[in-house]
């Protein structure tokens, strides 16, 4: 989301060639650490 507002709003350039691939990386791990903790809450509230 970091990405998509510093590009809309503050017309940053995304960068390319190497750069690409720790980003998608970066990008990766925020969506599977979200989606772990979304799930865990979901988990953790269930049980009770």
């Amino acid at each position: 989301m970091s990405l998509v507002l510093g590009v809309l709003l503050y017309r940053e350039h995304v960068r390319t060639s190497w750069w690409l691939a720790p980003q998608v990386l970066g990008v990766a791990l925020v969506v599977v650490g979200v989606l772990a903790l979304a799930r865990r809450g979901t988990e953790v509230g269930t049980a009770r």
